[in-house]
């Protein structure tokens, strides 16, 4: 019994030292977490590894995780994979379904959102802006000459040759056309502006008591045609203002200073999340090697 005793003692005493020494290195890797002192000197191996170089530790993961993982392609990539734009255009889709049930008129709807004060000066401005600009185009479009050319034609076509010539020919005709050029212009420059917002108050009217199913009705029958001008948005934007995006966000910066943030048992707690079971394996695999070199060990002495 002596005899085992003695030959195993070896083997088990280099599998504790093993075992220990390596759960003590996995250990410092993280503890103490300060430094720490005897009397005015400071102890070695404090504070632990981690804790020491956490900064280190910080740009070294900011800039793996900033070239080789989240680079601006495989981002690019990831958004605009099939599943990415199927999930986008299938959210318009759904939102339509929403819409085609709701019963909510778009006033009612607007106004629950920002307010009847900014109601509305919006949609006061809108009316403002389109019926300048629909008035101007109507000045720039020169309708009088138009109304000119139509007015010739019916004219010349009412009266006929005979009539016409008793007329004067086209010389009287065309100072009249003139005239009626001259006339239609004038009044559109001067009461166009008019004209245009009180026909786009009637219409903003109309389009208020719309409810919003009634609204998104018009859109069902280019549901097809609305999910892929939504996913070419979609698309044009990633690829557009992903590197803006990038650039803005900084997040090689925002994950060094997130580690830096991070308490230090905020930081062990995360890193043993996901390496535990290696470091486990290592603390075992050294008491496999101290049992290892106790058997050597043991056959040395006994050949010797």
């Amino acid at each position: 019994m002596m005899m085992w005793l003695k030959y195993l003692s070896g083997p088990l005493v280099g599998a504790v030292i093993g075992y220990f020494t390596n759960y003590i290195a996995v250990k410092m890797l993280f503890h103490p977490y300060e430094e720490k002192h005897l009397g005015s000197w400071k102890l070695p191996f404090t504070p632990g590894m981690i804790p020491k170089e956490k900064d280190r530790l910080g740009h070294a993961i900011a800039e793996a995780v900033t070239t080789s993982l989240l680079t601006e392609e495989m981002l690019t990539s990831a958004l605009l994979s099939e599943e990415s734009i199927e999930q986008v255009t299938s959210q318009a889709d759904r939102l339509l379904d929403q819409c085609n049930k709701n019963e909510t008129s778009l006033k009612q709807a607007l106004l629950a959102r920002i307010g009847e004060e900014k109601y509305d000066h919006l949609t006061d401005q809108i009316v403002e802006k389109l019926s300048k600009e629909t008035a101007d185009y109507l000045v720039k479009a020169n309708l009088g000459a138009i109304v000119r050319e139509q007015a010739m034609q019916l004219v010349a076509e009412k009266l006929g040759g005979g009539l016409f010539a008793m007329f004067g020919g086209g010389g009287l005709v065309d100072s009249i056309g003139e005239e009626i050029e001259k006339k239609v212009n004038q009044y559109i420059e001067e009461h166009g502006d008019d004209m245009v917002y009180q026909f786009l108050l009637t219409e903003q009217s109309k389009i208020e008591a719309l409810t919003i199913s009634e609204a998104s009705g018009y859109l069902d029958e280019y549901r097809t045609e609305l999910k892929q001008a939504v996913g070419e948005l979609y698309t044009k934007i990633v690829r557009s203002h992903m590197p803006k995006m990038l650039e803005k966000i900084h997040m090689k910066d925002m994950i060094e200073q997130k580690i830096a943030e991070m308490k230090i048992e905020e930081l062990e707690e995360l890193c043993l999340s996901v390496m535990k079971k290696e470091l486990d394996g290592i603390v075992n695999l050294g008491a496999v090697i101290g049992a290892v070199i106790g058997v050597l060990n043991m056959l040395i002495n006994l050949f010797t």
